[in-house]
């Protein structure tokens, strides 16, 4: 993560964005404010991942008080009682549910600049929890992360190549939507990308066959990621056609 310092007498807001875009090292910068108004200040880039791994911004406040009836009058009032550890402590605070639209109701992996009165934190979501027939969001685990610990995250597949299967007939078929990764925070990749250039009819693709860079795909070697899958017409077609050749050479024979 990028160390750089921002120094200004201007005042801004807790959470203004000041400038964007890349900086010396190729490193995605994002600077806010963490400090009061009109005053020097050091400003937390957002992480940068060399992979594209998407950044959600979230702005999250303190709970002054825990229990269940204070949390429900946050939901009441559309917000999602949200809890940060993996730190020196646990950070309870709550975050418009709206802020959360695109990290949660997304097949993709996401980092997570979260920003609580004036303190920066990187994290991913850990887990959340939803009421069983409104669905509404209930509360949502962070974990903070850091550049010199690995992490674990679910990281979707991404089919690439044509496979000469598909052109025979076949279905191409992803057996596995994600896959768990472990890495640095800077080599998480975006997606997982999965070769299936070289799949004839009835082939596959395993977690061996992956070729991973700077990360660990933590499944069995042997379990499919994807397929050429032979179709009913196609397989009806063979066999009729195994039929009558043995029909055929049944006759010859005789």
């Amino acid at each position: 993560m990028c160390d750089k310092i921002v120094n200004t007498k201007l005042g801004f807001p807790i959470g203004t964005r000041l400038q964007e875009g890349p900086t010396e090292g190729s490193c995605l910068a994002a600077y806010y404010v963490i400090r009061g108004m009109g005053a020097t200040f050091a400003a937390v880039p957002i992480f940068f991942n060399p992979a594209n791994m998407k950044v959600i911004e979230i702005i999250g406040y303190k709970r002054a008080n825990l229990g269940k009836q204070k949390a429900k009058r946050l939901r009441r009032d559309a917000n999602a009682p949200c809890v940060l550890y993996g730190g020196q402590e646990q950070v309870h605070f709550y975050t418009p549910m709206a802020l959360l639209r695109d990290l949660v109701y997304t097949p993709d992996a996401r980092f997570v600049h979260l920003t609580i009165e004036g303190m920066a934190y990187q994290c991913i979501l850990q887990d959340i929890q939803f009421h069983p027939v409104s669905e509404m969001i209930l509360h949502v685990d962070f974990l903070q992360i850091f550049d010199d610990k690995q992490v674990k995250m679910q990281i979707p597949t991404m089919l690439i190549g044509k496979a000469p299967g598909v052109i025979q007939g076949g279905s191409l078929a992803k057996k596995l939507r994600k896959l768990l990764v472990i890495a640095y925070p800077k080599d998480m990749p975006a997606h997982i990308q999965v070769d299936v250039s070289a799949l004839e009819l009835g082939q596959m693709v395993r977690v061996r066959d992956i070729k991973t860079e700077h990360y660990t795909i933590v499944a069995a070697p042997g379990i499919p990621v994807a397929s050429v899958e032979i179709p009913r017409a196609l397989r009806s077609a063979a066999g009729k056609a195994e039929g009558v050749e043995a029909t055929v050479g049944g006759v010859s024979k005789g």
